[in-house]
């Protein structure tokens, strides 16, 4: 018992630190920053439930503490922003994951994957939401609040020639359009980037012979229906709603078209295992993603649309796609 809560005390450490990268140096941040759940994710799929809230008290103390003497202006919103962004979502996350029931046959089912994407899709769209609405009062909204925030960094960046101002734009309206790029794209990168996470920590932990639950079956990922008309309903307010509800809307619509994203890869992933040479598929892939991911991921979650329509990994390629 002891061990396991100096190991989730080291991880809530490790994570706290994880998470302020960005703060103490930006390049460096943007590599290690979107791990910061990997260590939660560790513990919890590990020790359970119990041992993850462990480490994420203490990851928001530790970043509380941090935040106070690199940033006193920001004391309450950085720890916050750790509870909604890392410990909530991999709390759910680990809580679902781990639960099961007894078939008829008296197999265990384990909660599929596809249900996990599909809930931490809209969990993390939840809490844009209502980030969001907190900010309706300011100037600009969330999108003009981090434009304010960007706006001396990028004035710096000018100043010392890292970037050039196009003639056509002021400085306020550069920081504007790339606030909106960041705010818009966040939710997404959460959706993408913690299940990222808790698969690299359950195929550690089950490598080590330490998981409590088998690995997942992503080859075989379904999602249900119901982010399809969640997506569709935010494209809509992020199109044809009032100004203020445009990022809204664009952001939670980018936010469910990522499971579809992963379910686009099981069926370049299922393709590849019908030849050969599959394996240099998905090479390609994954480069392609890594330098062209702007233009590569739409196309893969178009497939992931496809799929879930017409069942392309069946009929296609002859693999039978299966239900969780």
């Amino acid at each position: 018992m002891v061990k396991s809560y100096l190991t989730a005390f080291g991880a809530g450490v490790m994570s706290a630190l994880m998470f302020m990268t960005p703060v103490l140096n930006i390049a460096f941040g943007m590599f290690v920053g979107p791990f910061s759940s990997l260590p939660l994710f560790l513990v919890g799929l590990w020790g359970g439930v119990r041992a993850l809230i462990v480490a994420g008290i203490v990851g928001t103390v530790i970043s509380g503490i941090l935040l106070q003497k690199l940033l006193p202006e920001m004391l309450y919103y950085l720890p916050l922003s750790y509870v909604a962004a890392v410990l909530l979502p991999a709390g759910v996350m680990v809580r679902q994951a781990l639960l099961h029931r007894t078939a008829s046959d008296g197999s265990t089912e384990w909660y599929p994957a596809g249900q996990l994407l599909a809930m931490l899709a809209a969990l993390i769209s939840g809490l844009y939401f209502v980030v969001s609405l907190a900010f309706m009062g300011a100037e600009g909204g969330l999108v003009g609040q981090v434009a304010q925030g960007i706006a001396p960094l990028v004035q710096s960046y000018i100043d010392t020639g890292q970037a050039e101002l196009d003639p056509l734009f002021t400085i306020e309206e550069l920081a504007a359009g790339q606030a909106f790029q960041i705010v818009t794209l966040m939710p997404a990168g959460l959706v993408l980037g913690i299940p990222v996470c808790m698969f690299i920590a359950q195929g550690l932990l089950t490598r080590l012979g330490k998981n409590l639950r088998p690995t997942f079956d992503l080859i075989h990922l379904e999602l249900p229906i119901w982010p399809i008309y969640a997506f569709g309903a935010s494209a809509a307010l992020g199109i044809f709603g009032p100004a203020e509800f445009k990022a809204i809307g664009i952001g939670c619509a980018i936010a469910f078209a990522v499971p579809f994203f992963f379910l686009g890869l099981t069926v370049i992933h299922t393709f590849a295992r019908r030849f050969a040479g599959g394996i240099l598929l998905l090479i390609l892939v994954y480069g392609l993603l890594l330098f062209l991911t702007p233009w590569i991921g739409p196309i893969l979650a178009l497939v992931g649309f496809l799929e879930r329509w017409l069942k392309l990994r069946r009929r296609g390629f002859g693999s039978s796609s299966g239900q969780e």
